[in-house]
């Protein structure tokens, strides 16, 4: 008989690890697609806040394909991780903008200022995600760092007592 096995000796892992990650590299691709190719007729805000979703999953699908090749690289799976947040908070923040549960008309669709509002908001919305991330990261990083140095760690915990 003839065995597949899924485990690979090689850099790159398994196959159904490499299938998987393949497939959504493809549903960020087609979703950014989606987006795109649907803006015909559109007002000028509207058009706006698709393109930014849709080069938001682009952008994911050109950095996992990059976490592809690179798999154990902390820097492709942290900026994956961010764009991710941010195209879901992005989802969240156009669904305010053009379908907003408050009617009181402070969008105007077809406002060119409003339309360049979006991109500060798209752009701070990253920042503040990022910022969380590196907060986060180097709590993370100080308490294993601490919890790796035996010394220091006794000494944190005889000062707590």
């Amino acid at each position: 008989k003839a065995v597949v096995s899924t485990q690979s000796t090689g850099k790159y892992g398994g196959l159904w690890e490499k299938v998987s990650h393949l497939s959504y590299v493809l549903a960020f691709v087609g979703e950014a697609s989606l987006f795109y190719s649907h803006l015909h007729g559109r007002a000028v805000l509207d058009v706006q806040c698709h393109v930014l979703v849709a080069y938001s999953g682009f952008l994911i699908a050109g950095v996992l394909a990059v976490c592809y090749f690179y798999p154990t690289c902390l820097i492709t799976s942290s900026l994956y991780h961010s764009l991710v947040i941010s195209h879901g908070f992005w989802f969240l923040e156009t669904g305010f903008i053009l379908l907003s549960p408050i009617k009181v008309g402070i969008w105007n669709l077809d406002s060119e200022e409003h339309a360049m509002m979006t991109n500060v908001f798209f752009c701070w919305t990253y920042l503040t995600i990022v910022g969380f991330m590196t907060i986060l990261c180097s709590i993370l990083w100080r308490g294993y760092r601490i919890s790796n140095n035996q010394g220091q760690n006794q000494f944190l915990l005889s000062e707590m007592e």
